[in-house]
């Protein structure tokens, strides 16, 4: 029965394990959206050397040049509603309707000589969950139904050749777009994981930030005072690697304890060690970059809390309710605990062009990342000591290396290559998933009828056996303000366990339509 017991904890572990969602959110980063692909701006440019941070632009941070702030004064209030619709293909003889998401963003500010102000703000509702709503858990509902943020809230000030921005924002890091190890400033949307663009799923954060121009020089300080970790799915949503796992009876010991059983109709939800607000848990960011004739560099440092999280459990009361589960007493609702503890990176990135081929490069080296492992603890049960293997953190160094090419020798026609290795220095011992691995994203799309028509394909690999995701989409603009689109997206998981571990039923056909708006 202790490794009955031992098996079950070991496998909610792999369900969150950190590796798990890195590699989720590094897949995802090249993939035109689900939600995105009927964009109507230019917020889907997959191909685009120029820097992504877009989230208060005073002046042109390719050419690092210092900022000439307008004379007058310049407001606006635009926005736009879209309409996402999906199916599950694998499932149109049980319950079909994957999504049914109505959105709408609003952005507003304005623009007087030193001085800008960008608000913007997002609120989505998916009648999906109206349909067979009785088999969600309340943690799923509350993820996915409904969903407000306030997107990018910041006063910008512009003083000669430094530039200032306070308030929520969203700085994009590195050459990559599909793979990168440096894009880490932002916490990211990682509820539908493989199905969205990366600039589509940074999420912005309370920050200070200040930039210094001179020539093709930006040297950029930034101080991140929120500790705000993203969107997941939740223990047992539609994309989660624990409710995975709990329907294939992945359980160790044939015949053994049935962990749905242990659990019983326990409500499992996450919670972070780390409150959102701290002074000791403020994050540093610093940056400098250079654009020359052809050729771009930059290096990087951070220091800031783990995005995705190891698992922490209070051992003993998770052992109290997994036997009084086991005794027919209900478990009511049962929290698993994320511990976000902080780690450093230093890294370069580079980019040059020659012609119509454009090379990109990352390198960095994570310092004592945190890292999910089993460890033998004593744990007290029944009045005895007994000797477990319970999840644990343990820290390492972390080597990541990024190589990427794309192609564009043919009219409206381009096509890139990204990838990337991650190597532990020193690999601890009991680690849960395999992280020294290699990941590959392909890409190619092409604009056809005056641009009107697009079409992408997006293929990515994620390690040795496990798996891979495809996924091919046509948009058409029907209207200056209003696009349609449609797709299929398919996951293809591998024997092992890693990212795409127990998609093997999510597999979408999806459509959409935007329409966007200007009043001011």
């Amino acid at each position: 029965m202790l490794r009955r017991w031992r098996n079950a904890l070991f496998v909610m572990t792999l369900a969150v394990t950190p590796a798990l969602a890195s590699e989720l959110g590094q897949a995802s980063d090249g993939l035109p959206s689900a939600d995105e692909a009927f964009d109507l701006g230019d917020e889907d440019e997959a191909f685009d050397l120029e820097d992504e941070d877009e989230a208060f632009d005073l002046g042109d941070e390719d050419e690092a040049d210092s900022y000439e702030a307008p004379s007058e004064w310049n407001g606006w209030l635009t926005g736009f509603l879209r309409s996402d619709w999906a199916l599950w293909a694998e499932r149109l003889e049980e319950s079909p309707l994957a999504k049914g998401r109505q959105s709408l963003d609003v952005m507003t500010g304005f623009s007087w000589r030193f001085l800008k102000l960008n608000v913007s703000g997002h609120v989505e509702y998916d009648v999906a969950y109206q349909v067979d709503r009785d088999g969600y858990d309340t943690a799923t509902l509350q993820t996915y139904e409904w969903l407000f943020n306030t997107r990018e809230v910041q006063l910008g000030l512009s003083l000669g050749d430094f530039e200032v921005t306070l308030g929520r924002q969203i700085v994009a890091w590195g050459e990559g777009d599909m793979l990168s190890p440096i894009d880490v400033v932002n916490p990211r949307d990682m509820r539908e994981p493989g199905q969205s663009d990366l600039s589509d799923i940074r999420l912005p954060v309370l920050a200070t930030r200040v930039g210094w121009f001179h020539g093709g020089h930006r040297v950029e300080l930034m101080v991140v005072h929120e500790s705000d970790f993203g969107y997941r799915s939740p223990p047992r949503g539609p994309y989660s690697g624990l409710e995975a796992m709990l329907e294939s009876g992945l359980l160790g010991d044939g015949g053994g304890m049935d962990l749905t059983q242990a659990l019983g109709g326990a409500e499992l939800s996450y919670a972070h060690a780390q409150p959102r607000f701290a002074l000791d848990q403020q994050e540093v960011y610093l940056r400098w970059l250079y654009n020359g004739s052809g050729f771009d560099v930059g290096a990087y440092f951070a220091s800031f809390l783990d995005p995705m999280g190891t698992l922490s459990i209070d051992t003993d009361a998770m052992i109290e309710q997994v036997v009084a589960s086991m005794s027919g007493q209900d478990l009511g609702e049962l929290t698993l605990g994320l511990d976000h503890q902080r780690y450093h990176m230093v890294g370069m990135s580079g980019a040059h062009s020659e012609e119509s081929v454009l090379l990109k490069w990352e390198i960095s080296l994570d310092i004592q990342r945190p890292i999910s492992v089993l460890a033998e603890q004593d744990v007290s049960l029944f009045g005895a000591t007994q000797r477990f293997e319970l999840p644990s953190t343990a820290f390492t160094e972390s080597f990541n290396f990024m190589l990427g090419v794309t192609w564009s020798g043919v009219q409206n026609l381009t096509v890139g290559a990204e990838f990337l290795s991650t190597i532990l220095l020193d690999e601890p011992e009991g680690m849960l998933v395999e992280m020294s691995v290699p990941s590959l994203a392909l890409r190619a799309s092409y604009l056809a009828l005056d641009e009107r028509l697009s079409l992408s394909a997006v293929l990515t690999v994620i390690g040795l056996g496990q798996g891979w995701l495809a996924r091919a989409d046509v948009s058409y603009d029907v209207l200056d303000t209003l696009k349609l689109g449609a797709g299929y997206v398919t996951y293809q998981p591998g024997d092992a366990f890693g990212a795409f571990y127990g998609l093997g039923a999510h597999d979408r056909l999806f459509a959409g339509l935007r329409w966007d708006f200007q009043l001011l």
